[in-house]
């Protein structure tokens, strides 16, 4: 909305603001009274011409700079480029000529919208030389309504006199000022937000590292306990402990079961010695080995034999 200069303490914020208006309402002389402080018949202006004032409005010292633009309609293409970073906006009509207040409707506010690159730009409509009151033909009434449409502040004045001239930048430099202070709380609320959301995306992507890597060692926890299911069991027993021993295989379609069978348990190597010899039956078509254990004592000496397999 404005700028700030880090070069020069002379002020605190920096303004562009445009006169527009038909050629004649007074825009020039209503310049020259704001900047010098008095009353000058000027000739219509040619092309562009600017002057810089600076004041104090709420507290804070800001620098203007006021572009007055020729009204002729042969220099518009010329002042349009001057629109474009303009945070302030008058435009100006004389009210003993109603044409240049129509105007304003028909071709300056439309030029405004062509225009102007700044979407927070604030506009002033002006009804000058309110010091000719016997010819007015623009009542006060009808230009705050044609404010109102348009969203623009209202003031009127008289360049002559000096009638309302300070009052008229003043309130446009100070509506200026606030827009500017709105504007940067808000972008510094706006960053606030974005860096506390910031900090919960991050907060929340470094739960869900912690969540994956907690579900990775669930899984292979599972995985680990699944495998070792697959390896053979120890079992305990006694040296010298009598086993009953059953033996189903199955091949096929054929079913036999082999004759019970009893072992002493000497060493753990003796039984790991049998359940090598179950397991690797000679035809090869072992489909299931169980091996079923009773136990006739009380257990002791530790040996592994293979639950089910195949």
């Amino acid at each position: 909305m404005g700028s700030s200069s880090a070069q020069s303490s002379s002020y605190d914020l920096s303004f562009k603001i445009l006169l527009i208006g038909d050629s004649g309402v007074g825009k020039s002389c209503l310049l020259v009274s704001f900047i010098s402080n008095s009353v000058e018949d000027l000739a219509p202006t040619i092309g562009v011409d600017f002057k810089i004032k600076q004041l104090t409005v709420g507290g804070k010292r800001l620098k203007l700079t006021i572009w007055d633009t020729a009204g002729q309609e042969k220099f518009r293409t010329l002042t349009s480029s001057y629109y474009r970073g303009a945070q302030g906006i008058v435009l100006v009509y004389d009210v003993t000529r109603r044409e240049t207040f129509t105007n304003l409707s028909d071709v300056w506010a439309k030029e405004v919208d062509l225009y102007s690159t700044n979407q927070d730009c604030i506009k002033m409509l002006v009804g000058n030389k309110v010091d000719r009151e016997s010819e007015r033909l623009v009542s006060r009434e009808e230009g705050i309504s044609l404010a109102k449409e348009h969203g623009c502040l209202f003031l009127e004045c008289s360049a002559k006199t000096r009638e309302n001239v300070d009052q008229c930048f003043a309130e446009l430099a100070l509506k200026l000022s606030v827009t500017h202070s709105e504007m940067t709380n808000k972008d510094n609320l706006v960053k606030q937000h974005t860096k506390v959301a910031e900090e919960a995306v991050s907060e929340r992507l470094l739960e869900m590292e912690e969540e994956t890597k907690t579900l990775k060692e669930a899984l292979a926890n599972r995985n680990n306990e699944l495998q070792a299911s697959k390896r053979p069991k120890l079992y305990t027993f006694e040296v010298g402990l009598l086993l009953f021993l059953r033996c189903d295989v199955k091949s096929g379609n054929r079913s036999s079961r082999r004759s019970l069978q009893f072992m002493r348990v000497f060493s753990e190597n003796i039984l790991g010695r049998w359940r090598c010899l179950c397991l690797h039956h000679s035809d090869g078509l072992w489909s299931s080995v169980c091996l079923v254990l009773s136990v006739m004592n009380s257990p002791g000496c530790g040996f592994v034999v293979h639950e089910g397999g195949g």
